[in-house]
């Protein structure tokens, strides 16, 4: 496995995914609190829609893969086309997100980041399962990994560098960077072709 860019660029994108993926799971609250200045109440009303958005993604891709690799004329295009697609698109809306003041829009701006950041959670699995043939569940495993190293770094950076900042702005665009980073990947591999075979 070590051998396959495929595999190097699945490893990398699922770390760079994980990164902001787990904002939601741990800074959200306390930046709506802080960032967005809101009340205890009112972020605590807020903070679900990005779950709920993250979950319509993971639903909705497994229907729009299908009918795009029959359009694309493989799955190997339609899994590049999701998962790079989908992560420009949530950089960009994250800094849309920024330029916004209003909370309603500022927050549904940020449920959408996770329902295009769900986009890519079934088809980078998917891949593993395509990609390492008798390997899947070592592929599978290892790739989950490399997304909890990503996990783990999320709370930690961000929260040294709102600390040592005053303010969330870096932390919120180190997510943009992210998400550039993990788009950048999945054009460049091979999403559909086994490890056997690709030697």
């Amino acid at each position: 496995m070590a051998k396959s860019r495929t595999v190097w660029l699945i490893w990398a994108q699922w770390y760079l995914v994980s990164y902001p993926f787990y904002f939601f799971l741990t800074w959200w609250p306390t930046y709506l609190m802080e960032g967005r200045h809101l009340e205890r109440e009112e972020a605590s009303r807020w903070a679900i829609f990005p779950l709920l958005f993250a979950a319509a993604g993971s639903f909705s891709v497994g229907m729009l893969t299908p009918m795009l690799a029959r359009k694309m004329g493989s799955y190997r295009n339609a899994r590049r086309l999701i998962g790079g697609g989908s992560m420009f698109a949530a950089s960009l809306l994250v800094i849309a997100h920024m330029k916004t003041d209003a909370i309603l829009p500022a927050v549904l701006l940020m449920g959408c980041v996770a329902f295009f950041t769900d986009l890519t959670v079934p088809t980078a699995w998917s891949t593993c399962m395509d990609v390492g043939g008798k390997y899947t569940g070592t592929l599978s495993g290892s790739m989950n990994m490399f997304g909890n190293f990503g996990s783990m770094t999320a709370p930690i950076a961000m929260g040294y560098m709102v600390r040592s900042t005053g303010n969330w702005n870096y932390a919120i665009y180190s997510m943009v960077a992210a998400y550039l980073l993990a788009a950048v990947c999945w054009p460049l591999m091979d999403p559909e072709t086994p490890l056997e075979a690709d030697k």
